[in-house]
């Protein structure tokens, strides 16, 4: 059939735009460094205190202070949103397939560098952080 044309692919984000001219320019402002900084200091912080509560205090599980932090981070998502701090589309049963993946990679990849975290002396771990 000389008339067919191949099927339109639709990409997955149809909202984004296809081509590198329609893109906008990214606006450098100071909220979005005074964000990537509280990230970065937080993230640390983070980071500082499992390799504190799993060395210096020998605590034995890295599963069950993976599970506190995520709890934490749940409570907070959710206080937020009630307080309309921020917005979150509601979570239906197709969002959750559509992102299936993500959760489970991101539970190993906690669970992985929290057991590491462990497992290493502090002067070493201060090293490869770096």
């Amino acid at each position: 059939m000389e008339g067919d044309q191949p099927p339109r692919i639709t990409p997955i984000f149809s909202g984004l735009p296809t081509s590198t001219r329609s893109t906008p320019r990214i606006k450098l402002s100071l909220l979005g460094v005074w964000s990537a900084v509280l990230f970065a200091v937080s993230s640390f912080a983070l980071v500082a205190v499992n390799k504190i509560i799993l060395t210096s205090f020998s605590f034995p599980s890295p599963l069950c202070l993976a599970f506190g932090q995520m709890v934490a981070s749940l409570l907070v998502l959710t206080m937020a949103r009630l307080l309309v701090v921020l917005t979150l589309p509601p979570l239906t049963l197709e969002t959750i397939l559509h992102i299936q993946p993500l959760p489970i990679l991101y539970l190993l990849n906690a669970l992985s560098g929290l057991s590491s975290t462990q497992l290493i002396p502090l002067p070493m771990f201060t090293v490869l952080r770096r």
